[in-house]
């Protein structure tokens, strides 16, 4: 009797050793994995401008040889190659009354197919002299505000013309300062400036020249930019224009300075 217990006993303990050997062991708990954090909200980029120009501006005072169609056709070449929206030429020397020279302001429009003002400074003997803007966009209106009050006998002005560049209306100045100027002449020539800005006072305003150096007229501020081999050229950008670049570019009558401006619908940016 006491065998068949003990037997029975064994046979129980197998038969629980082997349930439990069958029995999966007891997984640990995981840790709640927690979700990657969001990524940073990226920046939002300021939008580009509504229109790029490219202006270009060359001081032909320095030339002081005959100018050949030849000369002009090459000059034209190389701003159209530029693709310049608008060319700013100051210090021009042109006769237009005389038969057996180019007139080089008209020439020019002509060779680049650009709409074109003048602003007079001086004519004597049939030799005038001046500043000139070229823009493929319409000019509206021009205007030349001469520097008065400065000891200067070339008779200097500014040529202001308001360009429709589409998005909205710019003023671009083309001006040839006195060389060696004194202080008070170049106070006088600064208060002209920004008589003009005043003038069109919610108007963008692009000034190009020689320009002699930083300096403020008025709500003025000028930005300087240097063109190799030639005067320093003043420009200045208001509300609704941003300068992008600035190039030095040779050409014919020398170097030309090409910037490119973003320019933007009022209220922007």
């Amino acid at each position: 009797m006491i065998m068949i217990y003990r037997t029975i006993s064994i046979a129980l303990l197998i038969a629980a050793a082997l349930l439990l050997a069958g029995c999966p062991a007891p997984q640990e708990a995981t840790k709640s994995e927690q979700p990657p954090p969001a990524p940073p909200a990226s920046e939002k980029k300021p939008a580009g401008p509504d229109i790029t120009l490219s202006i270009g501006s060359i001081d032909l005072s320095s030339v002081n040889r005959r100018v050949e169609q030849a000369d002009i056709d090459d000059f034209c070449r190389t701003v159209l190659g530029e693709k310049l929206d608008i060319l700013a030429v100051e210090g021009m020397t042109r006769y237009p009354a005389v038969a057996t020279r180019v007139d080089i302001f008209t020439a020019i429009a002509q060779g680049t197919g650009m709409r074109s003002a003048f602003g007079e400074t001086n004519t004597v003997s049939g030799r005038q002299g001046g500043n000139a803007i070229y823009s493929l966009y319409p000019i509206n209106s021009h205007e030349n505000a001469p520097y008065t009050g400065i000891s200067s006998t070339n008779f200097e002005s500014a040529l202001l013309g308001l360009v429709d560049a589409g998005v909205r209306e710019i003023a671009v100045v083309s001006t040839h300062m006195p060389e060696k100027m004194s202080e008070a002449d170049q106070s006088a020539c600064e208060g002209v400036l920004a008589s003009l800005e005043q003038t069109h006072l919610h108007t963008p305003i692009i000034i190009t020249g020689n320009m002699p150096g930083p300096g403020v007229a008025g709500a003025i501020i000028y930005k300087i930019e240097q063109a190799a081999g030639t005067p320093v050229h003043t420009w200045l950008t208001h509300d609704g224009l941003r300068s992008i670049r600035s190039t030095s570019v040779g050409s014919k009558f020398g170097p030309i300075l090409v910037t490119q401006f973003g320019v933007y619908r009022p209220g922007r940016p």
